[in-house]
This record gives structure tokens, C-alpha cells and sequence, in this order.
């Protein structure tokens, strides 16, 4: 049994700057600092992550902080669901990805898991709005942990658990950053990089992922690597 643990941001959709608007707006409200993450390259970060480097700068800036990331959280959920359904930001299902899940879906040698910086929440809200969430049974967030190799590897015994009593024998990430390689290699998985993000495809090659694809709509060479073509 095959588990396939893709990234949200970047690999599935892109929320045209609905999350990191959300966060910024949430940070600015529970702990009074607005523009927190300028300058900040989120791609592939975990939430957790996010927040730690953000409250650090404050602190070494000389603010005392007491907000909790609980509370920023709470707040985040709340505006992301705004951000999405303003109509501000342009939300879309990046090409290729419906047409990709619906191919594996149903399969009885593979399954469809998350390995995301997300917490579960957030993932599930920006899922929910491409109406692409139910292809996925499991995951690992960043809500489990702020260190995305521990994240994957949560997603592995998850997914180890969701296929009992069947074994796995290949866990492999499909993501966009270079975070998404690095840290797959890290927890022992194989790794599919798509240069459908911020980062472009020499940036991703140069990190050797066993397959590099420009997008999700070369499904040709996915299913191939899979062994499925």
C-alpha cells in the first residue's frame, strides 16, 4: 500500500494571499502588532513556525509577549473564512489537481493522505472552499508539531493506522518548496516536487526530488512513477 501526502499551498491550491492575510490580520488583533510577518518567506513553513519567528522579532525588538498561539489561531480561523469568501483574494484549484485526485481516488493500492505546515483546521478550511478536502483521509499538520519532519512522519502513522492491517510500502510527499524536499527526505519518504508555487524548478531540482513535475497536470508522469501508467 502506497501512501501519497501532498502539500496544501502552492502543490493543491493557491489562495491568492488568503492565508497569510488572515494570519497577519490575527496577529494584529490578539497581540497588537500589525504587519508581523513582513519580509517573511512562509512557503513551507509550519504555522507553529510562523508564529515563533514572528513573536522572536517582537521580543528582540523589545516587546513584551504574552499572546499564546491558541489565541492567535482562533482569531486566524476566523478571518481566513473571511478572506476566502470576501472575494478579495483569487482562490483557485491549481491545474491538474481535481483531475488527479479523481484519477486516484478509489484505488484499493494507494491512498490519499496530507503532510502540510497547516494546523488541521486551516487545511481543512482551504480545502473545503476548492471542494477538494474529502480526497483525504489522514494527514500530519502543523498543529501536531512546529518541525515539518515530524509532521510528515506523523502523516505516515497515521497513515499506517487509517490502512491496517495492510502494510506501507512507499510513503511519498508531493510539494512545492524546498522545506517540502528537505524535511520528506528527513522522515524517509520519497518526495515529488511540482514547481507550481514560489519556487521554480531549477531551485527544486537542485535539491534532487525522485520526480520534478512543472505542475499536477502532467499526470502522465506522475502515474508513472506511481507504476500506474
Amino acid at each position: 500500500m502506497r501512501l501519497l501526502l501532498f502539500d496544501i499551498d502552492g502543490t493543491l491550491v493557491n489562495t491568492g494571499g488568503a492565508g497569510s492575510g488572515a494570519m497577519t490580520r490575527a496577529f494584529s488583533k490578539v497581540c497588537g502588532i500589525d504587519d508581523a510577518f513582513g519580509g517573511l518567506s512562509m512557503a513551507g513553513m509550519t504555522d507553529p513556525l510562523i508564529l515563533d519567528h514572528a513573536i522572536d522579532i517582537a521580543e528582540k525588538n523589545g516587546r513584551r509577549m504574552t499572546c499564546t498561539h491558541e489565541e492567535i489561531f482562533d482569531c486566524y480561523l476566523q478571518f481566513l473564512s473571511e478572506e476566502l469568501n470576501s472575494g478579495r483574494n483569487h482562490y483557485q484549484v491549481l491545474p491538474g489537481v481535481v483531475e488527479t485526485l479523481e484519477e486516484l481516488a478509489g484505488r484499493d493500492d494507494l491512498v490519499l493522505g496530507l503532510a502540510t505546515g497547516n494546523i488541521a483546521d486551516g487545511a481543512r478550511v482551504k480545502l473545503e472552499h476548492g471542494n477538494i478536502y474529502h480526497y483525504f483521509g489522514f494527514g500530519g499538520y502543523g498543529s501536531d508539531h512546529h518541525d515539518r519532519t515530524y509532521v510528515v512522519q506523523q502523516a505516515v502513522r497515521r497513515g499506517e493506522e487509517y490502512v491496517a492491517p495492510a502494510t506501507v510500502t512507499r510513503s511519498i510527499v508531493i510539494g512545492d518548496t524546498p522545506r517540502d524536499v528537505i524535511h520528506a527526505r528527513k522522515a524517509g519518504a520519497e518526495v515529488i516536487a511540482v514547481a507550481s508555487g514560489s519556487h521554480n524548478r531549477e531551485i527544486l531540482e537542485a535539491l534532487e526530488p525522485d520526480l520534478m513535475l512543472d505542475s499536477l497536470e502532467d499526470r502522465e508522469s506522475f502515474m508513472e512513477f506511481l507504476g500506474l501508467s
